[in-house]
C-alpha cells in the first residue's frame, strides 16, 4: 500500500502479510516506511519500522537522514588570529598554541564541557587524538581569542 504527498512522492510504503485465522484475515508480519522531502523535493530522511504481532504496534527499526555533506576542514594547518601575538596550528591530533599573552589553553566540546586544559605561558602543546571527530572550540585564556577546530 503506497501513500503520496501532494507533489506526488512517495511518503509511505506498507508492506504486510496476513493470514487466514477461520474468523477473519489476521496480520502476522509487516513492515512500513515513511520518507520525509526538503522544500526542493529532495528525499530528507526514511524510517523503517516492522510490525510486531504482539502489540499489533509499528516499531521503529531504522532512521536514515539525508543531507548534503560539506567538507569543513582544511588544508591550513597554521592559523595567525587577529590578534598578532597568538598563533595555532593542529597537525595530525597535536594542537599547538604560541603567544606571550597567554596564561592557559582550554579546549571545549560544542556542548561546553572543557575535554582538555593545559596551564603555560607562550606556549602550549595538546595531544588532541583521544578525542571523538568533530568540533572543539580552543580558548587562549589571558587573551580574548578563541577559534574552532574539526578534528
Amino acid at each position: 500500500m503506497y501513500s503520496f504527498d501532494e507533489f506526488k512522492n512517495l511518503i509511505e510504503d506498507v508492506i504486510y502479510e496476513d493470514v487466514y485465522d477461520g474468523e477473519g484475515a489476521v496480520q502476522v508480519a509487516g513492515a512500513r516506511y515513511e520518507y520525509g522531502y526538503d522544500d526542493n523535493g529532495n528525499i530528507s530522511e526514511m524510517v523503517a519500522l516492522d510490525y510486531e504481532p504482539e502489540t499489533g504496534e509499528y516499531e521503529n527499526v531504522s532512521k536514515t537522514v539525508y543531507c548534503e555533506y560539506s567538507d569543513v576542514s582544511s588544508s591550513v594547518s597554521t592559523i595567525e588570529s587577529g590578534d598578532s601575538d597568538v598563533t595555532y596550528s593542529f597537525d595530525s591530533g597535536i594542537l599547538s598554541v604560541n603567544s606571550t599573552a597567554m596564561t592557559g589553553v582550554s579546549v571545549y566540546s560544542v556542548s561546553g564541557a572543557c575535554v582538555a586544559r593545559a596551564a603555560a605561558t607562550e606556549s602550549a602543546s595538546l595531544d588532541l587524538n583521544a578525542l571523538a571527530s568533530g568540533l572543539y572550540i580552543v580558548r587562549v585564556e589571558g587573551t580574548p581569542v578563541s577559534v574552532r577546530i574539526v578534528k
